[in-house]
């Protein structure tokens, strides 16, 4: 079948202007492989055109993959657009969500992170509520070239909720998500004495469940779950060990990786990063330690020690020379160099004085020359976030690695940053555990003491009373926050 043939089938049921854009008939297929307009070409595209396609359907025990493909990777297509280019010196609040984490009956809401999904097309958080929400991208950033400094968007609203029985560890998007084929929009989450669980974004259907059983022939949780790089295989993190699944055979089915017979590494596995440019992984822990292995054979490589803290976050640089890695109640975000096992070119000092996981992120594509790679450690005691240029080739380990801008996200801990890949966005998440400090009625509850405030969760003019107690609360804030990191205009007149 000619490509003007495959055009003229589908005319009329694609939209004005997207016609134009396709040029072959696999781009047909990726685009239009979806459930509403498969049955429409199925019939003749099969006759002329073998084209390979994953379908995935759920059965009753869980998901199950037909056949390996290419059709959930768009990149390959001009329908998907460009990279973002950032700028980080006009950032600009412009919408957020303060409403889902109000502190409600004496609990606490604050949150553990955020991820945009790998289309860029909605952000996925995590809350200590044991509830995972979907916020859609607001439509506007698709559209806009650049964002007036005081224009603000409308608060969000939760797109979807799911709940995990018991308190989320961790939580990945599917490699391959795109929003044009719902077949490919899940992720996973590992949760205390919980399987790992296999999610439907769009309905929030449990799709399958990865089951790991004690000697007592109890459910083990798994304190890390994530997708390698293709999302055929689920590595989840025990003690001293990991189990890999594959994605497409739910159940009891998987194979061990004893990492401390591998390297000697040993600990809670609690949190592990793919090289998508050869098949090398890491393998962080909280004993301190960070292991290399080989994805093929589970072969150990070797291991990386020298933070102050247990392995919080794994991220390998877009070319996987370099590997970065963070940890709790450490100051440094460490550059590690692959090519050169144990060798670290630079640290980046931050803020972190607490137990909880910290998040940064890189942007997508480390050779933009007006933005290069940065790095967005989140500051843990005033709330800040910090912005390293890390494609500067002046290394010295010796001197930390200076910040190019911040900028004050949160009165309270900024936990979580991520990055948008395809607009110039960027998410951020706040929030920590709160002791309450306990102060008499007779205490002054209006007036403020310096950064002392008597107020309740979060700042209100009214006071929690607890058996005729009061709350001391100081600089809470519990909220998703979206920030335009791109070109700006202002509307103010020049005086």
């Amino acid at each position: 079948m000619e490509e003007k043939e495959v055009k003229e089938m589908i005319s009329g049921i694609l939209e004005d202007g997207v016609l134009e854009k396709i040029q072959t008939k696999e781009m047909v297929t990726n685009i239009l492989e979806d459930r509403i307009l498969k049955p429409v070409l199925e019939d003749k595209l099969e006759e002329n055109h073998q084209h390979d396609v994953t379908e995935m359907s759920i059965a009753q025990d869980g998901l199950i993959a037909s056949s390996e493909s290419e059709s959930l990777d768009m990149s390959h297509t001009n329908l998907t657009k460009p990279l973002a280019e950032y700028k980080f010196e006009n950032i600009v609040l412009v919408t957020g969500d303060y409403e889902s984490y109000k502190f409600q009956h004496n609990n606490e809401r604050y949150l553990k992170g955020c991820k945009w999904s790998p289309d860029g097309s909605c952000l996925l958080t995590s809350c200590v509520d044991n509830k995972l929400r979907i916020y859609d991208t607001p439509k506007e950033f698709f559209d806009a070239k650049s964002w007036s400094s005081d224009s603000k968007l409308p608060d969000l609203n939760t797109s979807l909720k799911v709940e995990e029985g018991g308190l989320v560890y961790d939580f990945d998007w599917f490699p391959l998500m795109n929003s044009w084929d719902p077949i490919s929009c899940c992720f996973l989450t590992t949760a205390s004495e919980e399987p790992v669980h296999l999610w439907d974004a769009f309905t929030g259907e449990l799709r399958a469940s990865y089951r790991t059983y004690n000697y007592a022939d109890e459910i083990s949780k798994a304190y890390s779950a994530v997708f390698n790089s293709t999302g055929e295989k689920i590595y989840c993190g025990f003690r001293d060990s990991l189990r890999v699944f594959d994605t497409a055979m739910p159940g009891m089915k998987s194979t061990t990786v004893k990492i401390k017979a591998a390297t000697g590494q040993q600990g809670i596995v609690s949190c592990m990063a793919f090289n998508s440019t050869s098949s090398l992984y890491a393998v962080g822990t909280y004993a301190k330690e960070i292991g290399l292995y080989t994805e093929n054979s589970g072969t150990g490589v070797c291991v990386f020690k020298g933070h102050g803290g247990g392995i919080t976050q794994l991220i390998f640089s877009p070319d996987g020379n370099r590997l970065y890695s963070g940890s709790r109640k450490d100051s440094e975000i460490v550059c590690w160099d692959v090519r050169n096992p144990g060798v670290a070119l630079f640290s980046m000092l931050r803020s972190v004085n607490t137990q909880q996981r910290i998040y940064f992120d890189l942007t997508s594509d480390g050779s933009l020359p007006k933005t290069g790679m940065y790095d967005f450690p989140a500051r843990n005691t005033d709330g800040t976030v910090s912005i390293f240029n890390v494609s500067d080739s002046s290394y010295n380990l010796d001197i930390p690695h200076e910040k190019e801008l911040s900028f004050n996200a949160y009165k309270d801990c900024c936990n979580g940053v991520s990055i948008n890949p395809i607009c110039p966005v960027i998410a951020t998440t706040s929030g920590q555990r709160h002791v309450p400090e306990l102060m008499s009625e007779s205490d002054n509850s209006e007036d403020g003491d310096g950064d002392h405030v008597f107020v309740a969760h979060p700042f209100t003019s009214d006071t929690e009373k607890i058996h005729n107690y009061k709350y001391l609360k100081t600089k809470v804030e519990d909220c998703v926050k979206l920030w335009w990191v791109g070109d700006t205009v202002s509307t103010r007149l020049d005086m």
